[in-house]
C-alpha cells in the first residue's frame, strides 16, 4: 500500500481519521478531521470520500460525518470485546442498581500501560467521573488500574515504575511509593479502593475478573461521592459479582488489541 512522504500507509492515514472521532467529537467536519488527524486538507477529502463510499463514514444532511453503520456491523459481529460486553452487561446492571453509582468495566492494555473502558453505567450517581466509554487510562491513576498491576507480568510492572508516573488524564505525578502500597493492597485484599485520588470527593472500588488461566481478564469499578458509599455494600456487591462472572460455565476470555489499536 503507498506511502506518504512521512512514510505512513494509506490505511494508516484512514485509522487517523476513525481515530478523529470520539464521544465529544461524534459527528466532525472534513475540515476539523482534518485538523483533528493532523492530516492536509486535500488528503482527508479524498480519504473521508472513501471512507463514505465503503460506508465506514456516513455523510448527514448538513454535511457532517460520522462512523458508518458498516463500522459497527464490522465491530459487533467480530470483536471479542463485544462477547465479554454482552456476558457482562447483566452483571454491571445488577450491580449498578444495587449500589446506585457509576458502574464501568474496564480491561487491561498492558502493551499500552492503559486502562481501555468498555461499558459504563451513569444513569444513578452525579459524581465527577474521568472515564469515558471507549476512553483510555494510565494503570497507575485509577482503581482498575491497580487492579490490573495487582496481576500483571512482571515486565509491565518494570516498565510502569520505569518512568514518571505522570497521568494523561489529570496531568498530576503521581508518587511510585503510593502507587505500590496501592498495588499490595490490592494483591492482599482481592480488591481497589482509592479515596482523595482524581477527584477529591470520590472514592473509588474495583474487583479483578479472572480467566480460567489464572490471569486478570476484566475489572468492575464503582465510583461515587465518598458520603453516599457504603464500603461494605458496595465491596460485597463488587465481590459476589466478580465471582459470578470469573467462575461462570464459560470461562472468560481476554480480548486482544494490538498496540495502540493497530497492527
Amino acid at each position: 500500500m503507498a506511502n506518504s512522504k512521512s512514510g505512513e500507509t494509506v490505511l494508516e492515514r484512514c485509522v487517523r481519521v476513525l481515530e478523529a472521532f470520539d464521544i465529544s467529537y461524534s459527528s466532525l467536519t472534513v475540515s476539523e478531521i482534518s485538523r483533528r488527524a493532523n492530516l492536509p486538507m486535500s488528503t482527508a477529502h479524498r480519504l473521508v470520500a472513501e471512507l463514505v463510499e465503503i460506508g465506514l463514514l456516513d455523510r448527514r444532511e448538513d454535511k457532517a460525518l460520522v462512523m458508518g453503520q458498516r463500522a459497527w456491523e464490522i465491530f459487533a459481529r467480530s470483536n471479542p470485546v463485544e462477547e465479554l460486553r454482552f456476558r457482562a452487561r447483566p452483571v454491571l446492571e445488577g450491580v449498578h442498581s444495587a449500589v446506585q453509582q457509576f458502574t464501568s468495566l474496564a480491561v487491561p492494555q498492558f502493551d499500552d500501560d492503559q486502562v481501555l473502558f468498555i461499558e459504563r453505567y451513569t444513569r444513578f450517581g452525579d459524581a465527577k467521573i474521568r472515564a469515558t466509554q471507549g476512553g483510555r487510562m494510565d494503570l497507575f491513576d485509577n482503581s482498575n488500574g491497580f487492579i490490573f498491576l495487582a496481576h500483571a507480568p512482571f515486565d509491565v510492572l518494570e516498565r510502569v515504575f520505569s518512568k514518571p508516573m505522570v497521568s494523561q488524564t489529570d496531568g498530576k505525578t503521581y508518587d511510585p511509593d503510593a502507587v505500590h502500597e496501592q498495588i499490595e493492597f490490592a494483591r492482599r485484599m482481592g480488591y481497589a479502593r482509592i479515596s482523595n485520588g482524581m477527584v477529591r470527593e470520590n472514592v473509588a472500588y474495583a474487583v479483578p475478573l479472572m480467566g480460567a488461566d489464572g490471569r486478570v481478564v476484566a475489572a468492575i469499578s464503582v465510583v461515587g461521592h465518598v458520603e453516599e458509599c457504603d464500603d461494605d455494600v458496595i465491596l460485597t456487591v463488587l465481590a459476589a459479582s466478580g465471582n459470578q462472572l470469573s467462575h461462570g460455565d464459560k470461562p472468560l476470555i481476554l480480548p486482544r488489541f494490538p498496540r495502540h489499536g493497530r497492527a
